[in-house]
Protein backbone atom coordinates (compact mmCIF):
# COMPACT_ATOMS: atom_id res chain seq x y z
CA UNK A 1 0.00 0.00 0.00
CA UNK A 2 1.37 3.40 -0.96
CA UNK A 3 2.02 6.41 1.22
CA UNK A 4 -0.09 8.72 -0.96
CA UNK A 5 -3.86 8.53 -1.28
CA UNK A 6 -5.49 10.34 -4.18
CA UNK A 7 -8.77 11.14 -5.94
CA UNK A 8 -8.96 12.19 -9.60
CA UNK A 9 -11.71 14.19 -11.34
CA UNK A 10 -12.13 15.75 -14.83
CA UNK A 11 -12.61 19.54 -15.16
CA UNK A 12 -12.52 19.49 -19.00
CA UNK A 13 -13.22 16.55 -21.31
CA UNK A 14 -11.64 17.23 -24.68
CA UNK A 15 -12.50 13.78 -26.01
CA UNK A 16 -16.15 14.73 -25.72
CA UNK A 17 -15.24 18.26 -26.88
CA UNK A 18 -16.74 21.64 -26.17
CA UNK A 19 -18.87 23.25 -28.88
CA UNK A 20 -18.59 27.03 -28.88
CA UNK A 21 -19.52 29.47 -31.66
CA UNK A 22 -19.26 26.85 -34.38
CA UNK A 23 -15.95 25.41 -33.19
CA UNK A 24 -15.16 22.21 -31.32
CA UNK A 25 -12.46 22.62 -28.68
CA UNK A 26 -10.57 19.43 -27.83
CA UNK A 27 -6.95 20.31 -27.09
CA UNK A 28 -5.91 20.58 -23.43
CA UNK A 29 -2.49 21.93 -22.46
CA UNK A 30 -1.82 22.26 -18.74
CA UNK A 31 -4.36 22.55 -15.93
CA UNK A 32 -3.91 25.31 -13.35
CA UNK A 33 -6.04 24.99 -10.21
CA UNK A 34 -7.18 27.98 -8.15
CA UNK A 35 -9.91 28.89 -5.69
CA UNK A 36 -12.31 31.79 -5.77
CA UNK A 37 -13.30 34.00 -2.82
CA UNK A 38 -16.59 32.09 -2.38
CA UNK A 39 -14.84 28.72 -2.01
CA UNK A 40 -15.33 27.46 -5.55
CA UNK A 41 -12.54 25.70 -7.38
CA UNK A 42 -11.32 27.03 -10.71
CA UNK A 43 -9.45 25.07 -13.39
CA UNK A 44 -7.72 26.82 -16.31
CA UNK A 45 -6.33 25.18 -19.44
CA UNK A 46 -5.19 26.23 -22.89
CA UNK A 47 -7.30 24.75 -25.65
CA UNK A 48 -7.84 25.16 -29.36
CA UNK A 49 -7.60 22.93 -32.41
CA UNK A 50 -6.22 19.41 -32.54
CA UNK A 51 -2.53 20.32 -32.70
CA UNK A 52 -0.06 22.25 -30.56
CA UNK A 53 0.98 24.86 -31.33
CA UNK A 54 -1.65 26.16 -33.71
CA UNK A 55 -3.08 29.59 -34.46
CA UNK A 56 -6.32 29.42 -32.46
CA UNK A 57 -5.31 28.84 -28.83
CA UNK A 58 -7.42 30.34 -26.05
CA UNK A 59 -7.52 29.96 -22.27
CA UNK A 60 -10.68 28.46 -20.75
CA UNK A 61 -11.90 28.14 -17.17
CA UNK A 62 -14.28 25.67 -15.52
CA UNK A 63 -15.75 25.84 -12.00
CA UNK A 64 -16.54 23.34 -9.26
CA UNK A 65 -18.66 23.89 -6.15
CA UNK A 66 -18.24 20.35 -4.76
CA UNK A 67 -14.46 20.02 -4.37
CA UNK A 68 -13.86 18.91 -7.92
CA UNK A 69 -16.41 16.17 -8.30
CA UNK A 70 -18.41 18.05 -10.94
CA UNK A 71 -17.43 20.99 -13.15
CA UNK A 72 -19.26 23.71 -15.08
CA UNK A 73 -19.17 24.25 -18.82
CA UNK A 74 -16.05 26.12 -19.97
CA UNK A 75 -15.80 29.88 -20.42
CA UNK A 76 -13.08 31.71 -22.33
CA UNK A 77 -11.03 34.06 -20.15
CA UNK A 78 -8.14 34.82 -22.54
CA UNK A 79 -9.11 34.98 -26.19
CA UNK A 80 -7.25 34.83 -29.48
CA UNK A 81 -6.75 38.41 -30.62
CA UNK A 82 -4.90 40.30 -33.35
CA UNK A 83 -3.26 37.17 -34.66
CA UNK A 84 -1.86 36.17 -31.26
CA UNK A 85 -2.74 33.07 -29.27
CA UNK A 86 -4.14 33.48 -25.78
CA UNK A 87 -2.98 31.55 -22.74
CA UNK A 88 -1.96 32.22 -19.14
CA UNK A 89 -3.16 31.14 -15.74
CA UNK A 90 -4.15 32.27 -12.27
CA UNK A 91 -1.03 33.28 -10.35
CA UNK A 92 -0.02 31.33 -7.24
CA UNK A 93 2.52 32.16 -4.52
CA UNK A 94 3.83 29.24 -2.47
CA UNK A 95 0.98 27.24 -3.99
CA UNK A 96 -1.80 29.64 -2.94
CA UNK A 97 -3.95 31.59 -5.42
CA UNK A 98 -6.24 33.88 -3.39
CA UNK A 99 -4.90 37.18 -2.00
CA UNK A 100 -7.27 39.36 0.07
CA UNK A 101 -10.18 37.93 -1.90
CA UNK A 102 -8.51 38.61 -5.26
CA UNK A 103 -7.27 36.39 -8.05
CA UNK A 104 -4.45 37.58 -10.29
CA UNK A 105 -4.38 36.31 -13.85
CA UNK A 106 -1.16 36.11 -15.83
CA UNK A 107 -2.24 36.77 -19.41
CA UNK A 108 0.13 35.57 -22.13
CA UNK A 109 -0.22 36.30 -25.81
CA UNK A 110 2.19 34.81 -28.31
CA UNK A 111 2.45 34.36 -32.07
CA UNK A 112 2.15 30.70 -33.09
CA UNK A 113 4.82 31.20 -35.76
CA UNK A 114 7.42 31.86 -33.04
CA UNK A 115 6.79 28.51 -31.31
CA UNK A 116 6.80 29.61 -27.67
CA UNK A 117 9.83 31.86 -28.09
CA UNK A 118 8.17 35.31 -27.99
CA UNK A 119 5.73 36.21 -25.19
CA UNK A 120 3.70 39.33 -24.39
CA UNK A 121 2.36 39.52 -20.83
CA UNK A 122 -0.26 41.51 -18.92
CA UNK A 123 -1.84 41.01 -15.49
CA UNK A 124 -5.57 40.97 -14.75
CA UNK A 125 -7.18 41.24 -11.29
CA UNK A 126 -10.57 39.78 -10.33
CA UNK A 127 -12.54 40.16 -7.10
CA UNK A 128 -15.47 37.92 -8.09
CA UNK A 129 -13.91 34.55 -8.81
CA UNK A 130 -12.73 35.40 -12.33
CA UNK A 131 -16.16 36.35 -13.64
CA UNK A 132 -15.03 39.89 -14.40
CA UNK A 133 -11.61 41.47 -14.65
CA UNK A 134 -10.32 44.95 -14.17
CA UNK A 135 -8.30 46.66 -16.83
CA UNK A 136 -5.29 44.63 -17.91
CA UNK A 137 -2.12 45.97 -16.31
CA UNK A 138 1.03 46.11 -18.43
CA UNK A 139 3.87 43.87 -17.30
CA UNK A 140 7.37 45.31 -17.46
CA UNK A 141 10.26 42.89 -17.90
CA UNK A 142 13.73 42.85 -19.37
CA UNK A 143 12.48 42.19 -22.89
CA UNK A 144 14.26 44.11 -25.60
CA UNK A 145 15.47 43.59 -29.11
CA UNK A 146 16.26 39.92 -29.66
CA UNK A 147 14.98 38.93 -26.20
CA UNK A 148 11.89 37.29 -24.82
CA UNK A 149 11.24 35.71 -21.44
CA UNK A 150 9.14 33.13 -19.68
CA UNK A 151 8.08 32.99 -16.04
CA UNK A 152 7.61 30.02 -13.75
CA UNK A 153 6.50 29.59 -10.15
CA UNK A 154 6.53 32.37 -7.56
CA UNK A 155 7.56 32.06 -3.91
CA UNK A 156 7.57 34.45 -0.96
CA UNK A 157 10.84 33.91 0.83
CA UNK A 158 11.48 33.94 4.57
CA UNK A 159 12.65 37.54 4.08
CA UNK A 160 9.26 38.50 2.62
CA UNK A 161 10.50 38.92 -0.96
CA UNK A 162 8.59 37.69 -4.00
CA UNK A 163 10.92 35.73 -6.28
CA UNK A 164 10.01 33.96 -9.48
CA UNK A 165 11.72 31.30 -11.54
CA UNK A 166 12.14 32.17 -15.18
CA UNK A 167 14.03 32.04 -18.43
CA UNK A 168 15.39 34.52 -20.93
CA UNK A 169 15.23 33.59 -24.61
CA UNK A 170 17.94 35.23 -26.72
CA UNK A 171 18.04 34.96 -30.51
CA UNK A 172 21.29 33.40 -31.68
CA UNK A 173 23.29 35.21 -34.39
CA UNK A 174 24.16 31.74 -35.70
CA UNK A 175 21.73 28.83 -35.08
CA UNK A 176 22.90 25.48 -33.76
CA UNK A 177 23.14 22.94 -36.56
CA UNK A 178 24.48 19.74 -34.99
CA UNK A 179 22.33 16.78 -33.97
CA UNK A 180 20.80 17.02 -30.52
CA UNK A 181 22.41 13.78 -29.31
CA UNK A 182 25.79 15.53 -29.66
CA UNK A 183 24.66 19.01 -28.64
CA UNK A 184 23.35 17.61 -25.33
CA UNK A 185 26.97 17.03 -24.27
CA UNK A 186 28.29 20.45 -25.32
CA UNK A 187 29.74 22.40 -22.39
CA UNK A 188 29.77 25.82 -24.05
CA UNK A 189 28.19 27.81 -26.86
CA UNK A 190 31.51 27.81 -28.70
CA UNK A 191 31.76 24.03 -28.54
CA UNK A 192 28.17 23.63 -29.76
CA UNK A 193 28.64 26.00 -32.70
CA UNK A 194 31.84 24.21 -33.75
CA UNK A 195 30.10 20.85 -34.12
CA UNK A 196 29.48 19.42 -37.58
CA UNK A 197 25.92 19.84 -38.93
CA UNK A 198 23.42 17.08 -38.25
CA UNK A 199 23.63 14.02 -40.43
CA UNK A 200 20.55 12.58 -42.11
CA UNK A 201 20.15 10.00 -39.34
CA UNK A 202 20.35 12.59 -36.54
CA UNK A 203 17.57 14.62 -34.94
CA UNK A 204 18.04 18.35 -35.44
CA UNK A 205 17.24 20.91 -32.72
CA UNK A 206 13.87 22.62 -33.05
CA UNK A 207 13.81 26.35 -33.81
CA UNK A 208 12.83 26.99 -30.18
CA UNK A 209 16.21 25.69 -28.99
CA UNK A 210 18.40 25.86 -32.09
CA UNK A 211 17.64 29.45 -33.11
CA UNK A 212 17.20 30.69 -29.53
CA UNK A 213 19.40 30.26 -26.46
CA UNK A 214 17.11 29.69 -23.47
CA UNK A 215 18.85 30.83 -20.28
CA UNK A 216 17.61 30.07 -16.76
CA UNK A 217 17.18 32.98 -14.33
CA UNK A 218 15.51 34.32 -11.20
CA UNK A 219 13.11 37.28 -11.31
CA UNK A 220 12.10 39.53 -8.47
CA UNK A 221 8.50 40.73 -8.74
CA UNK A 222 6.12 43.14 -7.00
CA UNK A 223 2.87 42.70 -5.11
CA UNK A 224 0.59 43.03 -8.15
CA UNK A 225 2.84 40.92 -10.40
CA UNK A 226 3.35 43.66 -12.99
CA UNK A 227 7.13 44.00 -12.72
CA UNK A 228 9.63 41.23 -13.32
CA UNK A 229 13.30 42.13 -13.03
CA UNK A 230 16.14 39.66 -13.36
CA UNK A 231 17.96 39.17 -10.09
CA UNK A 232 21.51 37.94 -10.40
CA UNK A 233 23.26 36.41 -13.37
CA UNK A 234 21.73 34.50 -16.24
CA UNK A 235 22.53 30.78 -16.10
CA UNK A 236 23.57 29.97 -19.65
CA UNK A 237 26.20 27.23 -19.48
CA UNK A 238 24.02 24.67 -21.32
CA UNK A 239 23.83 25.45 -25.05
CA UNK A 240 20.61 23.47 -25.60
CA UNK A 241 18.97 25.62 -22.96
CA UNK A 242 17.24 25.43 -19.59
CA UNK A 243 13.51 26.16 -19.53
CA UNK A 244 10.30 25.63 -17.51
CA UNK A 245 12.13 26.48 -14.31
CA UNK A 246 11.08 26.12 -10.67
CA UNK A 247 12.42 27.95 -7.61
CA UNK A 248 12.33 26.93 -3.97
CA UNK A 249 13.86 28.27 -0.75
CA UNK A 250 15.61 25.73 1.43
CA UNK A 251 15.61 25.82 5.21
CA UNK A 252 19.19 27.10 5.37
CA UNK A 253 18.08 30.20 3.43
CA UNK A 254 19.66 29.16 0.13
CA UNK A 255 17.68 29.07 -3.10
CA UNK A 256 17.55 26.35 -5.73
CA UNK A 257 16.40 26.53 -9.34
CA UNK A 258 15.41 23.35 -11.16
CA UNK A 259 14.97 23.32 -14.93
CA UNK A 260 13.91 21.17 -17.83
CA UNK A 261 16.97 20.51 -19.98
CA UNK A 262 15.76 19.75 -23.50
CA UNK A 263 17.18 16.40 -24.69
CA UNK A 264 19.07 16.31 -21.39
CA UNK A 265 17.59 13.16 -19.85
CA UNK A 266 17.70 14.70 -16.36
CA UNK A 267 16.72 17.87 -14.54
CA UNK A 268 19.41 20.51 -14.12
CA UNK A 269 19.93 22.72 -11.06
CA UNK A 270 21.54 25.98 -10.01
CA UNK A 271 21.96 27.30 -6.44
CA UNK A 272 22.22 30.70 -4.81
CA UNK A 273 23.54 31.43 -1.33
CA UNK A 274 22.97 35.20 -1.33
CA UNK A 275 19.21 35.63 -1.92
CA UNK A 276 19.48 35.14 -5.67
CA UNK A 277 22.09 37.79 -6.46
CA UNK A 278 24.56 35.20 -7.75
CA UNK A 279 23.86 31.73 -9.12
CA UNK A 280 26.15 28.75 -9.63
CA UNK A 281 26.63 27.28 -13.12
CA UNK A 282 23.85 24.80 -13.80
CA UNK A 283 24.62 21.14 -13.25
CA UNK A 284 22.90 17.87 -14.05
CA UNK A 285 21.02 16.22 -11.18
CA UNK A 286 20.17 12.53 -10.83
CA UNK A 287 16.43 13.21 -11.26
CA UNK A 288 15.30 11.66 -14.58
CA UNK A 289 13.31 13.87 -16.92
CA UNK A 290 11.95 13.24 -20.43
CA UNK A 291 12.04 16.96 -21.41
CA UNK A 292 8.91 17.97 -19.53
CA UNK A 293 7.84 20.37 -16.79
CA UNK A 294 8.55 19.36 -13.19
CA UNK A 295 7.06 21.40 -10.34
CA UNK A 296 8.05 21.92 -6.69
CA UNK A 297 6.07 22.92 -3.61
CA UNK A 298 6.83 23.17 0.10
CA UNK A 299 4.13 21.28 2.01
CA UNK A 300 2.48 22.74 5.13
CA UNK A 301 4.41 20.27 7.33
CA UNK A 302 7.77 21.44 5.92
CA UNK A 303 8.54 18.63 3.51
CA UNK A 304 9.14 19.32 -0.18
CA UNK A 305 6.97 17.65 -2.83
CA UNK A 306 7.97 17.29 -6.47
CA UNK A 307 5.45 16.56 -9.23
CA UNK A 308 7.08 15.01 -12.28
CA UNK A 309 7.26 12.55 -15.13
CA UNK A 310 9.88 10.19 -13.61
CA UNK A 311 11.05 8.93 -17.00
CA UNK A 312 13.90 9.80 -19.33
CA UNK A 313 17.38 9.26 -17.94
CA UNK A 314 19.19 9.15 -21.30
CA UNK A 315 21.28 12.19 -22.25
CA UNK A 316 20.61 13.25 -25.83
CA UNK A 317 17.07 11.89 -25.96
CA UNK A 318 13.61 12.91 -24.91
CA UNK A 319 11.55 10.33 -23.04
CA UNK A 320 7.90 9.42 -22.79
CA UNK A 321 5.36 10.99 -20.44
CA UNK A 322 3.50 7.79 -19.60
CA UNK A 323 3.96 8.13 -15.83
CA UNK A 324 3.09 11.02 -13.54
CA UNK A 325 4.44 10.82 -10.01
CA UNK A 326 4.75 12.62 -6.70
CA UNK A 327 8.11 12.45 -4.91
CA UNK A 328 8.58 13.74 -1.35
CA UNK A 329 11.77 14.80 0.42
CA UNK A 330 12.26 15.28 4.16
CA UNK A 331 15.91 16.37 3.86
CA UNK A 332 15.69 19.45 1.63
CA UNK A 333 15.93 17.63 -1.72
CA UNK A 334 19.03 15.62 -0.88
CA UNK A 335 16.98 12.43 -1.24
CA UNK A 336 13.37 11.51 -2.07
CA UNK A 337 12.04 8.93 0.36
CA UNK A 338 8.58 8.74 -1.21
CA UNK A 339 8.37 8.06 -4.96
CA UNK A 340 4.88 7.09 -6.06
CA UNK A 341 3.22 7.07 -9.46
CA UNK A 342 -0.24 8.64 -9.41
CA UNK A 343 -1.12 7.86 -13.05
CA UNK A 344 0.55 5.48 -15.49
CA UNK A 345 -0.43 3.99 -18.83
CA UNK A 346 -0.36 4.54 -22.57
CA UNK A 347 -1.07 8.25 -22.17
CA UNK A 348 0.64 11.62 -22.49
CA UNK A 349 0.66 13.05 -18.95
CA UNK A 350 1.91 16.62 -18.66
CA UNK A 351 2.27 19.85 -16.72
CA UNK A 352 1.49 18.96 -13.09
CA UNK A 353 0.64 22.19 -11.25
CA UNK A 354 0.33 21.87 -7.43
CA UNK A 355 -1.68 23.97 -4.99
CA UNK A 356 -2.47 24.26 -1.28
CA UNK A 357 -6.11 25.26 -0.78
CA UNK A 358 -7.28 27.42 2.11
CA UNK A 359 -8.71 24.37 3.92
CA UNK A 360 -5.33 22.64 3.74
CA UNK A 361 -6.14 20.38 0.81
CA UNK A 362 -3.10 19.50 -1.32
CA UNK A 363 -3.99 19.13 -4.97
CA UNK A 364 -2.65 19.47 -8.49
CA UNK A 365 -3.91 19.69 -12.04
CA UNK A 366 -2.43 18.14 -15.16
CA UNK A 367 -3.36 17.55 -18.78
CA UNK A 368 -4.22 14.02 -19.79
CA UNK A 369 -3.21 12.93 -23.31
CA UNK A 370 -3.69 16.53 -24.55
CA UNK A 371 -7.41 15.73 -24.65
CA UNK A 372 -8.59 16.64 -21.19
CA UNK A 373 -7.63 17.98 -17.78
CA UNK A 374 -7.52 16.29 -14.40
CA UNK A 375 -7.89 17.58 -10.85
CA UNK A 376 -6.12 15.43 -8.26
CA UNK A 377 -6.50 15.68 -4.47
CA UNK A 378 -3.76 13.92 -2.53
CA UNK A 379 -3.08 12.96 1.06
CA UNK A 380 0.57 12.25 1.87
CA UNK A 381 1.35 10.03 4.83
CA UNK A 382 2.96 11.99 7.64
Amino acid sequence: MGKIKYRIFTPFDGVKGWEHEGKTYRLAVGCGIAEGPNGELLACTMTGGDTEPCDDHVMILTRSFDHGRTWSDPEIIVGNENGENGSGGIISVNGQTLFDGKNYLRIARWPAKDTYSVWHYTTGISEDGCRTWGEELPVTKVDGEGLSSGVGNIIRTSKGELLCSGSINQKRPVPLKAGVARLAYAKSEEEALAMEPAREDEEKPSAEFGDWHVKMCCFETNEDFTEFKVRGNLIDNRPLGLCETQIIELKDGSLALLARAEWGGYLWRSDSFDNGYTWTPAYQTDIPNPSSLTTLMRLPDGRIAMFLNPTGGVVGKRGDRKRLAVWVSNDEMKTWYIKEDIVAGEFYLSYPDPRILSDGTICFGYDHNRRGTRYVEIEIEE
